[in-house]
């Protein structure tokens, strides 16, 4: 038993059974190449971050439609009768990966690459053959996109109105996520709304992640920054508290003090020492030093904060940090109305052209004066 198991590992492969992968690899069509490089791309962040590659994945089949047009399923099968997906097995027997159930077509949801193709990957003997777009596939994909956005709503009726003068983002080059993402922004298809717990504006553009599509994007053929507040969660703080010498208190501590810098010790960086600041937010200090000594200091010094953190359940579990959300986004959205420049809000900042940068600086301090009653330095970046 235990020769069979340890057999069965396949730690290593010769040349032949490697040529022979690539030969069926290169027979691949585009639809093929488009699923093998989603699951090599994963497998391959996966092992670079040591968390557990060979776990099965399930089939992104929003995101597959999209690309292939509705026919991923069929590519899923030809890439299992190749032998370079394997299909997760449950109670001892393997899933069909296409298969008939009561006259209806059902397909396993979580595939894997194979071992051999795992193998190949780990110690670079094979490169997946990019996917391509077609022009085909592309139009395919703008006439698939919906348009959700709630024009009824003068918030999101503004934004939809500034995403549509965003230039044409270029897609050479790009991985088939960042195209997907460039595509539905080319196409002007957007879907965006406000979200009712925090306030935030949802849209192609927040959800856009990849730097590949964010540095390419231009207004006017001019390049984009980004303003927010520096460290809002922490700023945004003293406006909780009543009395206003409290508030003076704590706005000093951040300030003067360098609230983060204080609680660094040996061992603990100025970065960890925030995401400990975010537990404390969140009532989770259980297992961390850190968070612990800064939810004792807020206990000692300003405990209706200490307080927030835990008691607060509005609506459904609202936390700390979705009430600072809250605070921030109902700051970035009255500027965002009120600027008489192009500019859309992302998450806790907003992008504006870099000619107009300077007018953005003045209308955040501006508007973080009239909401908090106090000063919030504003940063700056590239996006």
């Amino acid at each position: 038993m235990l020769r069979r198991f340890t057999n069965s590992l396949r730690l290593s492969y010769s040349k032949e059974d490697i040529d022979r992968l690539n030969s069926t690899v290169s027979t691949c069509n585009n639809n093929e190449l488009c699923i093998l490089e989603f699951f090599a791309r994963t497998y391959i962040k996966r092992q670079d971050k040591n968390d557990r590659p060979d776990l099965f994945v399930h089939v992104p089949r929003t995101l597959f439609r999209f690309m292939l047009g509705g026919i991923y399923n069929k590519a899923l099968r030809l890439l299992k009768d190749k032998g370079l997906l394997e299909v997760q097995t449950k109670r001892g027997t393997t899933w069909e990966a296409y298969e008939w159930r009561d006259g209806k077509e059902k397909f396993c949801k979580s595939y894997r690459l194979s071992r051999l193709l795992r193998y190949a990957l780990r110690n670079k003997l094979l490169t997946i053959p990019k996917y391509t777009f077609s022009a085909r596939k592309l139009k395919r994909l703008v006439e698939l996109a919906e348009d959700k956005t709630d024009y009824t709503n003068p918030v999101t009726a503004k934004t939809a109105e500034n995403l549509r003068k965003l230039d044409e983002i270029d897609t050479n080059g790009l991985s088939f996520g960042a195209t997907l993402n460039a595509a539905k922004i080319n196409a002007r298809k957007f879907s965006n709304s406000q979200s009712q717990k925090t306030g935030r504006i949802y849209s192609s553009i927040n959800l856009a992640h990849s730097g590949a599509i964010l540095d390419r994007l231009t207004v006017d053929g001019e390049e984009l920054l980004e303003v927010d507040y520096d460290s809002c969660h922490l700023r945004f703080l003293p406006s909780l508290l009543e009395n206003d010498s409290t508030k003076e208190l704590l706005l000093s501590q951040i300030d003067q003090c360098d609230f983060y810098e204080s609680f660094v010790e040996d061992g603990v960086t100025r970065q960890q020492v925030k995401g400990s600041f975010q537990k404390f937010l969140a009532g989770k200090t259980w297992g961390d030093r850190v968070a612990k000594k800064i939810s004792n200091f807020f206990q000692v010094w300003f405990k209706r904060i200490f307080d927030i953190t835990r008691s607060i359940e509005l609506r459904g579990g609202l936390k700390m940090q979705a009430l600072l959300q809250k605070i921030e986004s109902t700051i970035m959205v009255s500027a965002f109305m009120k600027a008489d420049f192009w500019c859309l809000t992302r998450h806790d900042s907003i992008l504006v052209k870099r000619s107009d940068k300077d007018k953005a600086i003045s209308l955040l301090k501006q508007h973080a004066r009239e909401f908090l009653g106090y000063d919030v330095p504003v940063s700056v970046e590239a996006v």
